[in-house]
Parts: structure tokens; sequence; C-alpha cells
């Protein structure tokens, strides 16, 4: 029921809303004590991203991309997952070449070197 709920907001707010939800996300990611707390930040967080219109997904973006890069080469397999997925489905809707390689050259193919 929670993440339809974020679906919701997503969906029916604005960005001022969305961008300020986000925030409050971050600030309970950097807060988390337990597996728990930060897997279901993350998927809140997926949620957010699957659920924005392209318009909003463009603006929401860079924000998501610098709160979850960090989760890509976590300990935790399930935190790694959910954080993966945020990126395809950001990659996969923004297929901008101005998008995608920034994003690949910050954060993937670092982690991966």
């Amino acid at each position: 029921m929670g993440l339809a709920t974020i679906r919701g907001i997503v969906e029916k707010m604005g960005e001022k809303l969305v961008g300020r939800a986000i925030e409050i996300f971050e600030t309970e990611l950097n807060k988390a004590v337990n597996k728990n707390q930060t897997v279901g930040v993350c998927r809140a967080l997926f949620n957010m991203a699957s659920s924005a219109p392209h318009r909003l997904l463009i603006t929401i973006s860079p924000k998501l991309v610098s709160i979850l890069s960090p989760y890509l080469s976590a300990e935790l397999q399930e935190l790694r997952e959910w954080s993966a997925k945020v990126f395809i489905t950001l990659f996969q809707r923004q297929t901008e070449k101005t998008f995608v390689d920034p994003i690949l050259d910050n954060s993937v193919l670092i982690r991966l070197k």
C-alpha cells in the first residue's frame, strides 16, 4: 500500500512535492540503521522513477543518480539490485546520449574499474 501511495504522489503531484519527497527519502536513507530501512527507501525511489512522467523524470534523474550511485556497489545484494533497477529504469526511459553518457562515465564505469 505504501509503494502505491508513492506512485500516486509522483503521478498526480507536481515537481515541487516530488522533489521534496526525494529529499526526505535521501535523509531517511542517510539515517537508516538496518537493511530493511535502506531497502525500503531504495524501493520507494524505484517506484518514484518508474511512475514519473518523462518530463518529471528528466528533472529528478540527477538527484536519484546522486543518491543511489553509492549503492551500486553495496555489500548487500538486495541494495545493489534495487539501485540497479533505478538506473535501468532511468536508462530505458531516457535514452538521450546527453543523459546516459555522463552517468556511465561518472557512476557505473568508475565502479567497474
